[in-house]
């Protein structure tokens, strides 16, 4: 029964016109992969990054991400800068930024709008900083976008959950769609790979 449930919804999200999508974790190969696909079938609503795209796309956009810098040059995620630049000049009103983001400095969660990464006030306080989440104003604005969403496709954690300070809790947007009510909303929530099954199976994306 649950793997007719899933597959009834991974046919509904297939099939539809408008998926918000949360992209999350380190894998930004699989992510990349479907951002760029479903781009170009015009089948995206909203695209909320977490994750390792993060400091990706405000680099793009030309952010300082201090010392995550380091982080996507060491594990080959600035690859696909160029690919990340194209998509924001062509899609921006697609791609969802955090307004704010928290920072690993020190081993302590401090949260800063993303203007404020660029404060030369600050390039010396954050010189040693990683954006290791979203802060508390992003939260709250993706969560709105889901509980407005038709039907959303989620991969990955949004912070780093291996620490206390930067995991996902039930306040942020990845679990917004866990208290509400068939009644007030249909929302598909999925993993990438249940929707895209096809691509794993011709070994397009890990499984």
């Amino acid at each position: 029964k649950k793997h007719s449930s899933e597959e009834h919804i991974a046919h509904k999200v297939e099939h539809s016109k408008d998926v918000t999508f949360i992209f999350g974790g380190a894998k930004v190969h699989e992510s990349m992969h479907v951002i760029k696909k479903w781009l170009i079938d015009k089948r995206i609503n909203k695209i909320l990054l977490g994750g390792a795209l993060i400091p990706l796309f405000l680099h793009a956009r030309g952010y300082k991400i201090h010392k995550s810098l380091d982080y996507i040059t060491r594990t080959n995620v600035i690859e696909h800068l160029e690919d990340v630049k194209s998509i924001l000049h062509g899609h921006a009103e697609k791609i969802i930024l955090p307004v704010d983001v928290a920072l690993n400095l020190d081993g302590k969660r401090v949260e800063c709008y993303i203007e404020d990464l660029n404060n030369e006030q600050n390039i010396e306080k954050f010189k040693d900083a990683e954006i290791f989440d979203i802060g508390e104003k992003t939260i709250a604005l993706y969560s709105d976008i889901i509980k407005s969403s038709d039907a959303i496709v989620a991969n990955g954690p949004l912070g780093v959950y291996e620490l206390e300070n930067f995991h996902s809790t039930d306040n942020k947007p990845s679990h917004a769609v866990q208290p509400l009510k068939k009644t007030e909303i249909d929302v598909a929530s999925i993993s990438i790979k249940k929707v895209f099954r096809r691509e794993v199976e011709e070994g397009e994306l890990e499984d």
